[in-house]
């Protein structure tokens, strides 16, 4: 079956991703400085571009983000310009207009290339091979804000703990929970904004969900339901989730033809 093309849709001037890459097959897992460059590249990265972080995780082969994009009229033509030159040489800036990099400077596709190819020349000199370091393109989730955050950003801080990679949620050195604790995540956007949680509330959800036995979700949710109401989501083949509605109104804009061949069904992302 032919596969889904990327899509990005705002249903306002807002709308948030889920992205997902994994290193190509052949390498190796990431080591702790590996992870911290590809870290600091995110940090330098979301200050350039028009792009917010609400979590993060990087995994041994691949890594987790929730990403808000803004409109592109939320800043000015010079600004625009001024980010540029913070990441590009000069005659590659001017080589382009105004309009030009307000558009891509908020452009998600363009914001994750620039992280994993930055990162792919960075590790290919430090190891000197050539070749790639991802495996193919990266995985984009439209997710609905608020209800939908709530499940992501949970999925994404407890994947180290879920995957075994770290025995305590604040013992894993490169999620955005773990940043958060240590005070080390004030670049990141406002959990209370983006969530409605307050880092005490989203810390103790967390808690109570790595407590999760895989094959009791569906039970612990029919009898906590005030705990779980945001966990019960719906998706489509990976590419949208949310409630039912925001899942229908997604795939609206697919043509109808590929539309058919989508998968809609419920799931618990916790």
């Amino acid at each position: 079956m032919a596969r889904i093309p990327r899509k990005y849709i705002k249903f306002s001037s807002e709308s948030y991703y889920h992205i997902i890459s994994h290193l190509a097959d052949e390498l190796p897992y990431l080591r702790p400085h590996e992870k911290n460059f590809l870290l600091s590249l995110l940090h330098k990265l979301s200050k350039i571009f028009h792009v917010g972080i609400i979590s993060y995780a990087f995994m041994g082969n691949h890594f987790h983000l929730l990403i808000k994009t803004f409109d592109n009229n939320y800043f000015s033509e010079k600004e625009a310009i001024d980010r540029a030159f913070a990441l590009y040489p000069k005659n590659v800036v001017l080589s382009h207009s105004e309009t030009y990099w307000k558009a891509k400077l908020t452009d998600i596709s363009f914001f994750v290339k620039e992280l994993k190819q930055r990162f792919s020349q960075w590790y290919n000199k430090l190891h000197q091979r050539k070749g790639h370091v991802w495996r193919g393109r990266f995985k984009s989730i439209i997710v609905e804000s608020q209800k939908g955050l709530i499940a992501a950003s949970s999925y994404i801080d407890l994947n180290p703990t879920r995957a075994g990679a770290a025995r305590t949620l604040t013992s894993y050195n490169w999620n955005s929970y773990t940043a958060r604790k240590a005070n080390l995540g004030k670049w990141l956007l406002s959990i209370k904004e983006t969530l409605g949680l307050d880092l005490r509330e989203y810390g103790e959800l967390l808690e109570q969900l790595s407590q999760i036995k895989i094959g009791r979700k569906a039970i612990l949710y029919k009898t906590q339901p005030s705990l779980y109401r945001y966990i019960l989501q719906y998706t489509a083949k990976g590419i949208v989730f949310g409630t039912v509605n925001f899942v229908e109104k997604f795939l609206k804009t697919i043509p109808i033809k590929r539309r058919k061949k989508v998968k809609f069904s419920g799931m618990i992302l916790a």
